[in-house]
C-alpha cells in the first residue's frame, strides 16, 4: 500500500497540473465565442415587419434553432419562417434603398454635369465679352487722348485771340498817343511857336519829341539836323533845313499809315483768329461726341459683362451644389450597398443556423476524443482525492 501510494502521488500532481493548465485556455476560448444569432436578432429588431415581436423572437429563436430540423414542431417552424421572411424583406428593402440611392446619385451626377456645361458655356460668353470690354477701353483711351489734344488746340487758339484783343486795345491808344505827339510837340516846333525867352521850353519840347520818335528808328544824322532846324525860325531855315523837316514829316506820315493799317487790319485778323477758335471748338465738340458714344458703348459692354459674370457665377454655384449633392448621394449608395451586403450575410448566416450541415467524421472523432478525455479527468479526480487522503 505504501508503494502504491508513493507511485500514485506524482500522478496526482500531474493530473492536477494538467487540469489547472487546460482550464484557463478553455475559459479564454469560451470567452472568445460570439453568439452568431446576436447580429441577426439585432437586424430583426430593426425590421418593421418584426420590430413589434423582437422580444419574442429573441426569446424563442434560440430554442427553435436548438432543436433538429426534423424534430421541430409547427410553432417553431412558423417562428423560423417568420424570421426568414423578415430577413428576406430586409434584403428587399435594402435593395430598394440601394436602387433609389443609385438613381438619386445618377440624377445628381447628370444635373452636376449639365450645370458644369452650362457654367462653362456662360463663362466662355463672359470671357468673350470681357475681351470686348478691354478692346473698347483701348478705343475710349484713344478718343480721350484725341479730345485732350483738341482741348489743347482750343486753349492755344483762345490764348492767341485773347493776346491779339489785348494788343488791339492798345492800337487805338498808340494812334491817339502819336497824334498827340504831332499836335502837342511837332506842330509847335515846326511852326516855331516859341518866343526867344522860351528857348528852354523849346529845347525841352524838342528833346521830348526826339524821345517819342524812337520807335520810328530814324537815322541819327537826320535827328541831329532836326535838332538844329527846330532852333531856327521858319524864315531862317535853309533849303537843307526844309528838307530835314520834309523827311521827318514823311516819316510821321508813314508811321501814321502803319498805325492806321494795323487798326484797319485788326478786324480781319480778329475775324481770322475767331474763325480759328471756332474751328478748334467745333473739332472739340466732334471729339467729345465721339468720346461720349465710345463711353456709352463701353459702359453698356461693362454692364453686360458684369451681368454675364454674375450669371456664370450663379451657374458655377449651381454646379458646385449639384456636385456636392452627387458626392453625398454616392456616399449614400456606398452605405446602401453595405446594408444590402449585411442583409444578405444575415440571411445566409440564419439559413446556416436553421439547417446546420452534418458533422464530418474528423469532427466527430475530435468530439469523441474530447469526451473521452473529459471522462478520464472525471474518473481521475476521485482517485487523486483518495491517494491524497492515504498519503495524509
Amino acid at each position: 500500500m505504501q508503494v502504491t501510494v508513493a507511485d500514485m502521488a506524482p500522478q496526482t500532481k500531474r493530473a492536477g497540473s494538467n487540469k489547472e493548465a487546460r482550464s484557463p485556455a478553455k475559459k479564454a476560448k469560451a470567452e472568445k465565442v460570439v453568439d452568431p444569432l446576436a447580429p441577426i436578432l439585432l437586424a430583426l429588431a430593426e425590421c418593421e415587419k418584426t420590430a413589434a415581436s423582437a422580444d419574442t423572437l429573441q426569446a424563442a429563436l434560440p430554442h427553435c434553432l436548438a432543436a433538429a430540423k426534423e424534430d421541430r414542431h409547427g410553432f417553431q417552424t412558423k417562428v423560423i419562417d417568420h424570421a426568414l421572411s423578415a430577413l428576406s424583406t430586409l434584403q428587399d428593402d435594402a435593395r430598394a434603398d440601394l436602387a433609389e440611392a443609385e438613381a438619386a446619385a445618377e440624377n445628381f451626377r447628370s444635373k452636376s454635369a449639365e450645370a458644369q456645361a452650362d457654367f462653362d458655356s456662360k463663362q466662355l460668353v463672359a470671357n468673350a465679352r470681357k475681351e470686348e470690354v478691354e478692346s473698347k477701353a483701348g478705343e475710349v483711351k484713344k478718343y480721350q487722348d484725341e479730345m485732350n489734344a483738341v482741348t489743347g488746340e482750343v486753349k492755344a487758339e483762345i490764348e492767341k485771340k485773347d493776346a491779339f484783343l489785348a494788343s488791339k486795345a492798345t492800337l487805338g491808344e498808340e494812334q491817339e498817343a502819336f497824334q498827340k505827339v504831332l499836335d502837342d510837340l511837332w506842330q509847335p516846333l515846326k511852326a516855331y511857336s516859341f518866343t526867344p525867352q522860351q528857348w528852354r521850353k523849346r529845347d525841352k519840347v524838342c528833346s521830348e519829341l526826339i524821345e517819342k520818335m524812337a520807335p520810328l528808328s530814324l537815322e541819327e544824322s537826320l535827328l541831329d539836323a532836326l535838332r538844329a532846324t527846330l532852333k531856327l525860325k521858319v524864315e531862317q531855315r535853309s533849303a537843307f533845313a526844309q528838307r530835314a523837316v520834309a523827311c521827318i514829316e514823311e516819316a510821321f506820315t508813314k508811321h501814321q499809315a502803319f498805325l492806321a493799317d494795323r487798326v484797319t487790319g485788326a478786324a480781319a485778323e480778329e475775324e481770322t483768329l475767331g474763325a480759328a477758335v471756332n474751328a478748334a471748338e467745333e473739332k472739340l465738340r466732334v471729339a467729345k461726341e465721339k468720346l461720349e458714344v465710345q463711353d456709352k458703348e463701353d459702359i453698356d459692354l461693362q454692364n453686360t459683362w458684369v451681368d454675364l459674370e454674375n450669371t456664370a457665377l450663379a451657374a458655377k454655384m449651381s454646379a458646385e451644389s449639384f456636385d456636392a449633392e452627387a458626392k453625398d448621394a454616392l456616399e449614400e449608395v456606398a452605405t446602401c450597398k453595405a446594408a444590402v451586403d449585411a442583409a444578405i450575410a444575415h440571411s445566409e448566416a440564419f439559413a446556416a443556423l436553421c439547417d446546420p450541415p452534418a458533422p464530418q467524421p474528423a469532427a466527430v472523432a475530435e468530439a469523441e476524443a474530447e469526451n473521452t478525455a473529459a471522462a478520464a479527468e472525471a474518473e481521475a479526480t476521485p482517485m487523486v482525492t483518495e491517494a491524497v487522503a492515504v498519503a495524509a
